[in-house]
């Protein structure tokens, strides 16, 4: 990736949608870094501050990545001696206006960031994150503690089955944001127990979604990320548009 030395005013955009992205993961170690205080709006949620950049788990520096103002994150590469904004796609808007940093995987005491922006990630110190008050939050806890208003996040589509297995009994094939998808409370590793209301016109996109009227109701399971720890669901951050 090639970018000019200037730093880029980065002009956020509308709604970043989550991208199934190709990396090496450990387990379900893919998610976000938030704020120990919680997730804000209306801006970046990093502190002003630097954090070293690394080219493997504890390995050689390999450069810093930093917040200019509330809607301007840049890295800097060592080698290269430039300076680059981070690309919409390593961050994910997880508020009303409030994107997060996201990461790919974890090794030990690092998380592996910005797979997009450099084409094949950098690593950040857990132990650095800490110190400043922040956190790696995986994608199934971060759905988990959410709990509602989430559709398939899958062109294919998503099965609610009837056991917490791949082989169990389908109910339906979920497709599109016609369904409204609740979390129940009860999970099986990356599985959770759900109650899914398919409506005969975008819940979102209607007058007033609480006045409408499911055309059924349905109890199952549903696989809430996939074996990399991408979100098979996801929801409107900005509220029904």
């Amino acid at each position: 990736m090639s970018r000019t030395s200037s730093v880029f005013l980065f002009i956020l955009p509308a709604l970043i949608f989550i991208g199934h992205v190709t990396a090496q993961n450990s387990g379900w170690g893919s998610g976000i870094i938030i704020p120990e205080k919680g997730i804000q709006t209306m801006h970046i949620n990093m502190p002003l501050a630097s954090f070293g950049l690394f080219d493997t788990p504890g390995g050689k520096k390999a450069g810093t990545i930093f917040m200019k103002n509330s809607v301007n994150v840049v890295y800097s590469l060592e080698q290269k001696m430039i300076v680059c904004r981070v690309k919409d796609e390593d961050l994910a808007e997880v508020a009303a206006a409030g994107w997060c940093l996201k990461y790919y995987g974890e090794q030990g005491d690092f998380v592996k960031i910005l797979v997009q922006s450099t084409g094949i990630g950098l690593w950040i110190s857990k132990t650095e994150l800490n110190y400043l008050h922040l956190k790696p939050e995986t994608w199934l806890d971060f759905m988990l503690a959410k709990k509602t208003g989430f559709y398939p996040n899958i062109d294919i589509g998503l099965n609610l089955r009837l056991e917490p297995d791949a082989g169990s009994k389908k109910i339906v094939l979920m497709k599109g944001d016609h369904y409204l998808i609740d979390l129940d409370g009860e999970t099986d590793g990356a599985w959770a127990k759900a109650t899914v209301k398919k409506y005969s016109t975008r819940p979102c996109k209607a007058a007033s979604s609480d006045n409408l009227s499911a055309q059924e109701t349905l109890h199952g399971w549903i696989k809430i990320v996939d074996d990399k720890g991408f979100p098979n669901i996801w929801f409107y951050p900005r509220g029904c548009e």
